[in-house]
């Protein structure tokens, strides 16, 4: 599983604000870990001067300075055999930063700026054939849950919030030749920055994607 890394506040500057899906994954983990028996990966960083590798583009803009805390889990389990049992992939990541910026903008926080990120994902094998598969993947990059108030340009309140859908099906045609049909959908891809009215000023843009492709793989 990956995890897109983001974290915490340090309890001199505060609590924890918590991603409402907070729980559900808590739960999935749960479930995975006293019942299926599954793989557990834990990952904590500090960094200085350290952006995020992957986020929304507000949240591409935190912690270009001062320090940064981050954390993820992310756990798997597979089945050991096909049916309607699927494999399961559930990840989470927090991060927190000392420094943000606003559309190149800096600013002092006066609690720390946050980040958060989840997915979970679901992949069946010899779905109506052997060899065929499904899978579908639901979550949110990393993105900003806490501004961290101090001087912020923008709402005090971030509107950086996204959902990312993806659904696909692998039509295993030969041993050579594979072909995988998927839709996707992005709600508030571009997150804050796509919400604002540029003519109004107001954050109230749309701003969602709804597509699809058809992969062929050939191996030889």
């Amino acid at each position: 599983a990956t995890v897109a890394t983001s974290c915490c506040r340090t309890a001199s500057r505060g609590g924890f604000v918590v991603n409402p899906f907070l729980p559900f994954l808590l739960l999935l983990l749960l479930l995975l870990l006293f019942l299926l028996r599954p793989i557990i990966a834990l990952g904590y960083t500090y960094a200085q001067n350290a952006k995020p590798n992957r986020a929304t583009p507000y949240g591409f803009d935190q912690g270009l300075t001062g320090s940064t805390n981050s954390l993820g889990a992310s756990g798997y389990w597979i089945p050991a055999k096909s049916g309607l049992l699927p494999a399961v992939s559930v990840g989470w990541g927090i991060s927190s930063f000392e420094n943000s910026t606003y559309k190149l903008i800096p600013y002092r926080t006066n609690q720390w700026a946050q980040e958060q990120s989840w997915s979970v994902m679901f992949n069946w094998t010899d779905v109506f054939a052997k060899g065929n598969a499904a899978g579908m993947a639901v979550g949110q990059v990393p993105f900003v849950t806490d501004t961290g108030y101090g001087a912020v340009p923008g709402p005090k309140t971030p509107l950086d919030s996204n959902y990312m859908w993806e659904w696909w099906y692998k039509f295993q045609v030969t041993d050579n030749i594979a072909i995988k049909p998927a839709l996707y959908y992005l709600s508030n891809f571009a997150g804050q920055y796509g919400k604002l009215n540029t003519s109004t000023g107001a954050y109230n843009a749309s701003n969602n994607v709804f597509g699809g492709l058809v992969m062929t793989t050939f191996r030889f």
